[in-house]
């Protein structure tokens, strides 16, 4: 083992030009795969240090060529790991906005079915108060005891609706003339109604 300071040696050029490119490679592939050295090397720390590294003695060229080829294989690696990352995380972006854009969507149907059910609720309740009036009206014009035995048969939601919309004076007619515990029914009916 010998100190990179020692790699300019003037008495061995051939070492000196092996040595120095075999420290440089290995210096370099301690980089790379030396996150903390990393870091360091970034902050401007542990430069100084990395002048008195010890790195091991590589007299052939054979060494340096596998040393050269196996760290172009792992920065080939790592290169392809670096590029599936990057499909990937696009990958994930484009299902990402694609779901934004589901979502977008949803919401969209969503409200234009909250319209139309409203507008739906609007026209149901309108229709239903306009028969409720015609049938209110039939009942108004009918004889009591007529009027008192249809709603006696109706259900007693719609007949309690019809007895309320009716004037009072013909409401009490018609009431008199259901039988009592039906009467006594829709009246308490009428009562929570009106409340």
């Amino acid at each position: 083992m010998f100190q990179v300071r020692k790699l300019m040696d003037p008495n061995s050029p051939r070492r000196r030009v092996g040595l120095l490119v075999g420290g440089a490679v290995v210096v370099a592939a301690m980089s790379l795969y030396n996150p903390v050295g990393d870091l360091m090397a970034a902050d401007g720390e542990g430069m100084a240090d990395a002048e008195e590294m010890e790195v091991p003695e590589c007299n052939s060229t054979e060494t340096l060529d596998l040393l050269g080829s196996d760290l172009r294989a792992r920065k080939t690696e790592m290169e392809k790991k670096r590029l599936a990352i990057e499909r990937e995380g696009t990958a994930i972006e484009g299902a990402r906005a694609d779901l934004k854009a589901q979502l977008e969507e949803i919401a969209t149907q969503r409200k234009a079915f909250e319209d139309r059910m409203t507008s739906w609720e609007t026209r149901r309740n309108a229709e239903r108060k306009e028969r409720l009036e015609k049938l209110v009206g039939i009942v108004g014009e009918m004889k009591p005891d007529g009027a008192a035995m249809m709603l006696e048969k109706t259900k007693p939601d719609l007949a309690v609706d019809v007895l309320l919309r009716l004037e009072q004076k013909r409401a009490a007619e018609i009431l008199a003339l259901i039988e009592p515990g039906h009467a006594a029914a829709l009246t308490g009916a009428m009562s929570e109604n009106t409340n």
